[in-house]
């Protein structure tokens, strides 16, 4: 397993006119302003940029959203929504911080580390149920999947 100093010279950086469609695993932090879709395991840090938008079943030590994700987060240690920040799908981790102004629908839950070893790639992840779509976010979503 990677050592904190051989994680740091491990960053990798999807920039905003990059689309990814498939799956991410890496050792490493992973900062992402682009789009991607699939799923995405980091055996370390995540950061969603505010021009990030994530379709993907994700697992990471810790997740910082900034941007948009639809779909599952397990963060092994923390999940942090910030004002900017709108999370779509169920969430699993030890500790959560949501700032004021940060979105989140759907379920949440604390993570038992004996539960998750890797991402449920058999869930859909793109689609927001009607009733959400009507009573929460319909100009976000309107403007988002044009």
């Amino acid at each position: 397993m990677a050592t904190d100093s051989e994680r740091q010279n491990k960053d990798i950086y999807i920039s905003e006119d990059c689309k990814i469609t498939g799956t991410i695993e890496a050792t490493g932090n992973l900062n992402i302003d682009g789009k991607v879709q699939g799923t995405i395991n980091i055996k370390g840090d995540l950061v969603i940029g505010k021009g990030g938008k994530v379709a993907a079943e994700i697992l990471a030590d810790n997740v910082q959203v900034y941007g948009e994700v639809r779909g599952n987060i397990n963060a092994t240690n923390m999940l942090d929504i910030t004002s900017s920040g709108m999370v779509y799908g169920d969430i699993k981790m030890n500790l959560l911080k949501i700032e004021q102004g940060g979105r989140f629908v759907g379920a949440s839950a604390e993570l038992n580390q004996n539960e998750i070893t890797e991402t449920e790639t058999d869930k859909e992840t793109n689609d927001v149920p009607e009733n959400l779509k009507s009573q929460f976010i319909p100009k976000i979503y309107n403007r988002l999947v044009k």
